[in-house]
């Protein structure tokens, strides 16, 4: 990777690093993604998301249901003595693989000019009105 400034550098690429980059880069700025893992990655966390972030996703180009998500709308949990307890979600969410949904989120964020490095932050500093943002493998990188 030859450039050496962006507008911003998102540091961590899970869901959160993974949108804001792609939100700042449909808004024509330079983004540097670094992620210390490559992708697609298991993870084993948040495979239910509410339904409140669809109109955001789509926002983003993301339709997760072109992806495999499955609507969820009723919730049960049974206890260890096979008791069970089912709730009606009014609002209602979907499922997915986090493994899928971080590597398409991924795979958006490429097809939406952002940089992505794998390399793990050491440092990040700030002097003379710049940040500064050093890897284990990579030298420095600068936010102006």
């Amino acid at each position: 990777m030859k450039k050496k400034h962006f507008d911003v550098i998102v540091i961590g690429g899970g869901l959160a690093g993974l949108t804001s980059a792609i939100h700042l880069a449909k808004s024509k700025l330079e983004v540097l993604l670094i992620e210390k893992n490559e992708y697609p990655k298991h993870k084993v966390c948040g495979e239910y998301v509410s339904n409140e972030v669809l109109p955001y996703l789509e926002f983003l180009g993301f339709n997760p249901f072109e992806f495999g998500a499955k609507q969820i709308s009723n919730f049960e949990l049974t206890t260890h003595n096979n008791k069970s307890i089912v709730a009606n979600l009014p609002l209602g969410g979907f499922g997915m693989s986090r493994y899928e949904m971080d590597f398409q989120l991924y795979q958006l964020a490429i097809k939406n000019c952002v940089s992505v490095l794998q390399d793990s932050v050491v440092d990040v500093n700030f002097e003379a009105d710049n940040f500064q943002v050093k890897q284990k493998r990579i030298k420095v990188f600068k936010l102006e």
